[in-house]
Parts: C-alpha cells; sequence; structure tokens
C-alpha cells in the first residue's frame, strides 16, 4: 500500500569474484541483482551505489553497464570507513582509493555522452492495465519516471521528444482511446555517444 519512492542498492563489485573476495559472501552478487530486478518490475525506482575499492576498481565500467542494462542510475561512493584491520595502516596501503581516483575512473568508465531532448507525458489508468501499459512503455524505449497510486495508477515517462508523438497514438490505441496523455515540458537526457574508429 506504501510504496517506497526509491530504493538505494550498494554495490560492492560487478560479478561473484568481487563479492566473494570483498564481502566474503558467495552468491551475494546474484542476490543482489534479482532484487534489483525485484524491485524494478514493481514498478520501484532504484538506484545503485558502488562502493570503490583498489580491488573493484578495475569493474567501474562493468558497474556503469549493468546499470544501463537494468536501466538505473549509477553513483559512485569513492569514501569508505576503513575496515579495523586497516586502520593502522597508511592511506597507500588500505583498500580505499582517494576521491580523485575514484573520479577519474568514474570518468573513464562513464564515457562520454550527448545530450538529446526528450519528452515528458503522463496519464492515469487503472490497476489492471498498469503492468502492461509500463512494459509496453519501457519495451518501447520509454522510461518509467514515476508512479504515483491513488484511486487510480498515474504514469510520468519520458520517451525521445522526436517519438514523443508515436507515444501518445501508442497509449491511446492500447487503451482503446481511454488514456489521456498529457505531454509535458522537454528534458535533456544524456546517451552514451558511440565511439567511432
Amino acid at each position: 500500500q506504501h510504496r517506497p519512492r526509491r530504493v538505494n542498492v550498494t554495490l560492492y563489485g560487478a560479478d561473484e569474484a568481487d563479492y566473494a573476495r570483498l564481502c566474503h559472501f558467495p552468491g551475494g552478487f546474484a542476490r543482489a541483482l534479482r532484487g534489483i530486478r525485484l524491485l524494478r518490475a514493481r514498478g520501484i525506482d532504484v538506484k545503485l551505489s558502488f562502493s570503490v575499492t583498489r580491488a573493484n576498481l578495475p569493474h567501474m565500467e562493468r558497474v556503469f553497464a549493468l546499470g544501463g542494462e537494468l536501466d538505473v542510475p549509477v553513483h559512485i561512493d569513492p569514501y569508505m570507513m576503513p575496515a579495523v584491520r586497516e586502520r593502522s595502516l597508511p592511506f597507500d596501503s588500505q583498500s580505499r582509493v582517494s576521491p580523485e581516483e575514484a573520479a577519474r575512473a568514474a570518468l573513464r568508465a562513464a564515457g562520454t555522452a550527448v545530450m538529446r531532448p526528450w519528452r515528458r507525458g503522463s496519464f492515469a489508468c487503472s490497476y489492471a492495465r498498469y503492468e502492461r501499459l509500463r512494459r509496453l512503455l519501457e519495451e518501447r524505449g520509454a522510461r518509467v519516471e514515476e508512479t504515483l497510486f491513488g484511486a487510480e495508477v498515474e504514469i510520468v515517462f519520458s520517451a525521445p521528444e522526436a517519438q514523443s508523438g508515436s507515444f501518445v497514438t501508442l497509449l491511446r490505441d492500447a487503451t482503446a482511446g481511454e488514456a489521456e496523455v498529457r505531454l509535458g515540458e522537454s528534458v535533456f537526457r544524456p546517451e552514451k555517444e558511440e565511439e567511432t574508429v
């Protein structure tokens, strides 16, 4: 009944080996991914926080790619409390990385982005139609930004601006003309620029 607005999930690596090495928790990576997918399938907004260490720093690009696959933002968190066994060691001997090292790695991993115009839209639908319409939007390349639950379900989405009119038609057709889609402001979203050879 009272859904969370967002769930922040901390990842400690990009695969099971990272989790076994850093967390000493075999299977932890698969469980984290399963939880993220279950939350997304239920329309709950998720944000990934990646705790950067010297051991997982080389895998940052894979974490950004994972965020793209799951359609969730990734926040790089360079600050960690030193482990009890490391507190008496000099900084260079600890697992932590400096904020500057983390920022350089994040920029390399994220690559170059191009800002493209997207258009926000919203519409109300019945609870019975909600899952189908949410999946339809996501399958066609739109992003569901927010879901408000009341007497009806209000879905706020964004789509590439050039395609916003086709999403209005798509939603009207999918609801036999019942969906009253309201298009709103334009926003710019980063899209990773393809590397040219």
